[in-house]
C-alpha cells in the first residue's frame, strides 16, 4: 500500500515517484521472495488507463499513463508480474479508482473541499466537468481482505476496484457543501483543468465481482458523511 501519491503532471516529482513506487516496490519484493510467498497483492491505480475507452476493462483497455505517478505505478505492476513468474508466486494487481475517506491528507481533493466548507470559505474549482469514479476507503479494505480468500492461486490477475459509477467534480463539491450545511460559495473556472487528464474515469468491476466476490457497499453520500464527521473533529 505504501507509495508516493502525487497526481501532478509536473516532472519535478518524477524521481520521487521512481524512488517510492518503483524502488520501494522492488525492495518489498526482494524482502518477500525469500519467504516463499504464495500471493503478493499490489495496489495500483485507475490512472494507468489514462485516456483509454470507458469503462476501463482489465482485459481490453490499453494503458496510457499520463503522469509520473501513473507511469511508476504501471512499472510497479510489471515488476510484480515479473517477480511472480520468476519466483513462482501469484500476483493480484488491484487498480483502484479515486479513493477517499477518513484519514486522508487534507491536501487531497475531497478533504480540502470539506475543510473549506466546514469553515465557510470560498471554494475555488476548475470547470468541474470532469467525471471521476469514487470509492470509499472501507470498501477498498474489504477488497483487500477478499484477496486473501482468492481461490485461484495458480494464476495472477489484474482487478479493477471502483465504485461502479462516476460523478462530476461539480456534483461532488456541491454535495459536500450541502452535507456540511455550509455557506461556502463555489468559484468555477478559478484555475484550469489538469492537462493530459481524461475527462472521464470509470471502472468496469465485473472481474472483481466474479473472482473476489466483492462489490462496493458505500454510496457516495454515505461515504462523504462519514468523512465529514471525521474532519469536523480536526
Amino acid at each position: 500500500m505504501g507509495g508516493l501519491v502525487n497526481l501532478t503532471r509536473d516532472f519535478d516529482v518524477a524521481k520521487k515517484c521512481i524512488d517510492a513506487n518503483i524502488l520501494g516496490t522492488l525492495n518489498l519484493l526482494e524482502a518477500t521472495r525469500g519467504h516463499a510467498p504464495k500471493l503478493f497483492i499490489y495496489v495500483s491505480t485507475e490512472e494507468v488507463y489514462g485516456d483509454a475507452s470507458i469503462p476501463y476493462k482489465e482485459e481490453t483497455s490499453l494503458t496510457h499513463p499520463p503522469s509520473p505517478y501513473a507511469m511508476t505505478k504501471l512499472a510497479g505492476e510489471h515488476i510484480c508480474s515479473m517477480y511472480g513468474k520468476y519466483f513462482g508466486f501469484s500476483v493480484l494487481i488491484l487498480r483502484v479508482s479515486t479513493m477517499y475517506g477518513p484519514g486522508e491528507t487534507e491536501k487531497r481533493f475531497i478533504p480540502s473541499i470539506i475543510m473549506k466548507a466546514l469553515h465557510g470559505k470560498e471554494i475555488p474549482l476548475n470547470s468541474g466537468k470532469k467525471l471521476r469514479d469514487y470509492i470509499f476507503v472501507e470498501d477498498v479494505v474489504d477488497a483487500l481482505l477478499a484477496c486473501l480468500d482468492w481461490s485461484d492461486r495458480k494464476n495472477s490477475a489484474i482487478v479493477n476496484i471502483g465504485g461502479g459509477k462516476s460523478y462530476t467534480l461539480k456534483s461532488v463539491v456541491e454535495k459536500i457543501v450541502k452535507l456540511c450545511q455550509s455557506t461556502s460559495s463555489i468559484r468555477y473556472g478559478a484555475f484550469p483543468d489538469r492537462v493530459l487528464e481524461s475527462d472521464v474515469w470509470n471502472m468496469d468491476i465485473t472481474r472483481a465481482k466474479k473472482i473476489l466476490h466483492w462489490v462496493p457497499k458505500t454510496p457516495l453520500e454515505a461515504g462523504l458523511l462519514k468523512t465529514i464527521e471525521y474532519y469536523k473533529d480536526k
